[in-house]
């Protein structure tokens, strides 16, 4: 099950990348993306989450900053995608620093 998890993870990371590489328009709606994923890290009324989901929209988040930064998007001159304004270095898990050594995800970033 976790196999084949990630495995489609893997599918929508690359076709994301691919409608990035197309549209260019669709960088603003990935900074969108991140913001709402980095909002869910924060509780709403006291709640927890289950470690497995925060770390997994952590990965999510991870992937998009990449996908952003693949981008030329970063050199647009827009407030909402100036990563000053949007980023809270707060919200990142631990395990967001070694995300990158593992494998799977340097399969990713290297496609």
């Amino acid at each position: 099950r976790h196999a084949s998890a990630k495995q489609h993870l893997l599918r929508t990371i690359r076709r994301v990348l691919t409608k990035l590489r197309d549209e260019k328009s669709c960088a603003a709606w990935c900074w969108d993306l991140m913001c709402q994923i980095q909002g869910l890290l924060v509780p709403q009324d006291g709640a927890t989450m289950e470690e497995e989901a925060v770390e997994f929209l952590s990965d999510v988040l991870f992937i998009t900053i990449i996908v952003l930064s693949s981008t030329e998007c970063l050199l647009i001159h827009d407030d909402r995608l100036d990563i000053s304004h949007g980023v809270r270095a707060e919200l990142f898990p631990y395990a967001v620093q070694n995300i990158v050594q593992q494998s799977f995800w340097k399969e990713i970033i290297h496609q």
